[in-house]
């Protein structure tokens, strides 16, 4: 017996299976390390359930933030293209007004000289008339004075 004592049985109570007591024990046993196991999966069950709630909700903050920055991506990249147009656009501006700048300053050497020449026609008219004053106040002055001396009024 369990408490030790020893003792004789006829053999018609004696079996080779266990006694339901026995199997009953066991099975409540079995049935509490069952229970212990099923409570530790629950507990296992829920924190697995949080750490999912936690990580779909993490993966939509990053769902949102990754089509926010896609979104940030696509902007500056269009931006840069413009950036890069209007670099192109900026070289050939500044080739041009280099080519401006060269013919403005050969239209004002050309001004300059054509102002030179316009001086001196200026001044060729001047000394034209200067001359052709000259030559007609000798003129005037020769008949003048031959009429004197051929007996006009005087």
């Amino acid at each position: 017996m369990e408490s030790g004592k020893e003792g004789w049985i006829p053999n018609q109570y004696l079996t080779q299976q266990r006694i339901a007591a026995d199997l009953l024990k066991e099975t409540r046993q079995r049935l509490e390390v069952i229970n212990q196991e099923y409570e530790l999966a629950l507990l296992r069950i829920k924190e697995l359930e949080n750490r999912l709630t936690k990580k779909n909700l993490n993966e939509k903050v990053l769902t949102t933030r990754n089509l926010d920055i896609s979104k940030e991506l696509e902007s500056v990249t269009r931006l840069s293209a413009k950036a890069i147009e209007i670099n192109e656009e900026n070289s050939q501006l500044l080739t041009k007004q280099k080519s401006l700048i060269a013919n403005v300053d050969s239209l004002k050497s050309a001004y300059r000289v054509l102002q030179d020449d316009s001086t001196q026609l200026w001044f060729l008219c001047g000394a034209g008339s200067v001359l052709i004053s000259i030559v007609f106040g000798f003129w005037v002055a020769r008949i003048i004075y031959r009429d004197s001396k051929s007996g006009g009024w005087a």
